[in-house]
């Protein structure tokens, strides 16, 4: 089987990143429950299995980090209150660190496309291909 033409590593990266995002998502919504139903063996289980589907991330954010920290220290001491807390700041500092993510990205794929736009010395053609000129 051949390679598919015009993809790339990157292409590659970013399915498997967001194969990771899913599950993590996933786990993430299994602990939202199992907090909301006041099941401390649940959450814990459910904040383990988390942990494994974190995402690597070689700069990773020292509030969520924290955020995890607390959470975890949380479940272990079970205070569930407190987790309920903890966990409820986790989601807002995930919240922010993804719109920030996405603001990134938006930038960099502007940006990307200016590239394009500007090294591109030629002329479309009728079925929007690009032609050098």
């Amino acid at each position: 089987m051949s390679p598919v033409s015009g993809i790339t590593t990157s292409d590659v990266s970013l399915i498997n990143w967001q194969d990771k995002m899913k599950q993590f998502r996933t786990n993430f919504e299994n602990l939202a429950n199992a907090l909301q139903s006041g099941d401390l063996s649940a959450a814990q289980k459910a904040f383990s299995a988390l942990l494994q589907s974190m995402p690597s991330n070689n700069n990773p954010e020292d509030t969520i980090k924290n955020d995890f920290d607390a959470l975890g220290k949380a479940l272990q001491s079970g205070d569930l209150d407190a987790a309920k807390k903890a966990f409820l700041k986790l989601e807002q500092d995930l919240q922010t660190l993804r719109k920030m993510h996405h603001n990134s990205h938006n930038k960099k794929v502007e940006q990307s496309d200016t590239d394009t736009a500007s090294n591109n010395n030629g002329t479309t053609s009728d079925n929007g291909v690009s032609t050098l000129a």
